[in-house]
């Protein structure tokens, strides 16, 4: 397999935890992080995955950091010593769980066919963010433990919730606390409080997208909603 060439991926093993934030030397891919808040939900939700041959959902509320669960995710079973297969645009990266890691180009994983790579040893995490139907679907995802994170009423959830029936994890919201603890992450997000009282728990839009008036937020999200929908959105 040919090497990996990402910093960030190839030092994820030497990352510590201290005081509920794992500390990575490195920027997170497609963040400007180098440090990840390890919210309590994380941990429930990774030790409630049942591994072997089995599909689970990760799913919740755009701009809530289901992208950053799989990092955090990837950071535990690289510890663990498992393999895994991380899928997060632009990367394919490959842990082989004896200190290997590997990255593939786009459409350069190994066969289906290749049960020595796809089986019930392997983790496959998969982010959706970008991706299309038909990049879920050409992956054997009922050979090995497939986590798949994707906002809510994706189509490309639609072959994947076939039986047998995949485990579903419906990550909450922040807390006023939790977006207290990484406020400082964010020195342009000074009124984060008045943000929050007006559109919840969604760091996306209270801690970083902070030029829109949150009024104007919540009309655009309502123009085009019903009103169950709204609620879904907006919270």
């Amino acid at each position: 397999f040919p090497p990996c060439d990402v910093p960030f991926y190839n030092s994820i093993c030497n990352a510590t935890e201290r005081d509920g934030w794992i500390s990575f030397g490195q920027k997170i891919p497609s963040t400007t992080l180098e440090n990840l808040y390890v919210r309590a939900s994380y941990r429930t939700i990774a030790s409630s995955i049942n591994s072997g041959i089995n599909k689970a959902i990760i799913t919740g509320t755009p701009g809530i950091g289901k992208s950053l669960f799989l990092i955090y995710l990837l950071w535990e079973l690289v510890k663990g010593g498992k393999r895994v297969l991380f899928i997060y645009h632009p990367f394919n990266i490959y842990y082989d769980g004896k200190g290997g890691v590997f990255r593939f180009a786009s459409g350069r994983l190994p066969r289906n066919s290749d049960n020595s790579f796809w089986n019930d040893t392997l983790w496959c995490l998969f982010d959706a963010k970008g991706k299309k139907e038909f990049h879920l679907d050409r992956l054997p995802y009922p050979l090995c433990t497939f986590i798949l994170s994707t906002s809510p009423n994706r189509e490309l959830l639609n072959d994947f919730k076939n039986p047998p029936v995949p485990q579903v994890f419906y990550m909450p919201t922040w807390t006023e606390a939790e977006l207290e603890a990484v406020a400082n992450l964010f020195p342009g997000a000074n009124q984060w409080r008045d943000r929050f009282e007006f559109l919840g728990g969604i760091p996306r839009y209270v801690m970083e997208v902070t030029t829109q008036d949150p009024t104007e937020i919540l009309e655009a999200a309502c123009s085009d909603c019903t009103l169950v929908d709204c609620i879904k959105k907006i919270d």
